[in-house]
């Protein structure tokens, strides 16, 4: 095995080893270059989700998001993307976002629905991810993208316009009919669906497209099989509100320097959290960083915030009060 990749991998056995015997880790920010080239950038952001590393280590992010595939994007992924492109506001932002956008709608050809007739649908994740710091042709490819869908749809479209007229007479249909009719309700529910959530990020974005009456058109096919309201709810912006402030006895170069076993006020500060937790993350850059508590069960629970190093002694905790996740202090 390779001298790097052997470094890598008994470095991600240190982790697993400390995340065991302590439950905390401490974890350089520009160690996840290794990590990501060692056991990929999925694997990566599960370590520093849910908060993203954007404010404190901009390079890294860059590099990160550099190895995701955008015709291949998780919900996680997305997630990441949105808080890059949120962080920034630049030509590396805009060509990212354009090439998704480009990239989705070639997929969109492409897709076939299941055996249920279901199509994929646009996350939350990406609702957000479409509409943050929009650039001039950012329009025009929702536009498209809005577009592809409806034409997709259109093979549907006759069987579903059918739906009211026919719910009730589907018993004198063989079993074979019955399932093709209602595949062809779902397609078309599903093209739908993902028509209205692109027009929800053009009226985001404050396009006209998004008028009302196209609007409306949307909202009355979805009441025909759905009362599930979507939306793109308010997102939250970079949180620089001090919610705890904790002194140390002693000074420190960095985050990665502190010792929480010697430090009685921050032992006590999330001594009750630990308990709650399987593990806890500090990922740092220097004097800056987010602290992440997580859990290992199948849900995976986790909450976090940013943290800073002030003064060599004294560590803040940033917390948006609205936001039950940044809450975790109280």
């Amino acid at each position: 095995m390779p001298m790097k990749k052997f470094s890598v991998l008994m470095f991600s056995i240190l982790i697993s080893f400390n995340l065991q015997s302590q439950k905390i880790r401490m974890i350089k920010t520009k160690d996840l270059i290794h990590i990501s080239d060692s056991l990929g950038v999925n694997r990566t952001l599960d370590i520093i989700s849910p908060q993203s590393i954007c404010y404190i280590d901009p390079i890294v992010a860059k590099y990160l998001v550099s190895k995701i595939d955008l015709n291949n994007c998780t919900d996680k992924k997305e997630w990441f993307l949105y808080e890059f492109c949120k962080s920034q506001r630049s030509a590396i932002q805009q060509q990212i976002q354009n090439s998704y956008i480009e990239n989705k709608i070639k997929l969109v050809e492409e897709y076939v629905p299941d055996n249920s007739g279901v199509f994929p649908f646009i996350r939350e994740s990406e609702m957000y991810f479409l509409t943050v710091n929009p650039d001039q042709s950012r329009e025009k490819l929702l536009i498209n993208y809005y577009n592809a869908w409806l034409k997709k749809s259109e093979p549907f479209k006759s069987d579903f316009l059918k739906i009211d007229s026919v719910r009730n007479k589907l018993y004198h249909l063989k079993d074979s009919n019955v399932n093709s009719y209602w595949n062809n309700v779902h397609s078309y529910s599903c093209c739908n669906d993902n028509c209205y959530r692109i027009l929800l990020a053009l009226e985001k974005i404050g396009s006209k497209f998004a008028a009302k009456q196209r609007m409306d058109a949307q909202i009355e096919s979805r009441s025909k099989y759905t009362t599930y309201k979507i939306e793109i709810r308010r997102t939250y912006p970079h949180v620089t509100e001090i919610a705890e402030s904790v002194c140390l006895s002693r000074e420190y170069n960095s985050i990665g320097k502190i010792n929480y076993e010697s430090e009685p006020e921050l032992k006590k500060v999330l001594k009750f959290k630990i308990s709650q937790w399987n593990w806890v993350n500090f990922i740092y850059n220097k004097n800056k960083g987010y602290i992440h508590f997580g859990s290992s069960d199948i849900y995976g629970w986790s909450v976090g915030c940013e943290i800073e190093l002030v003064h060599k002694n004294t560590l803040l905790f940033y917390g948006n009060k609205d936001w039950d996740g940044n809450r975790y202090l109280k």
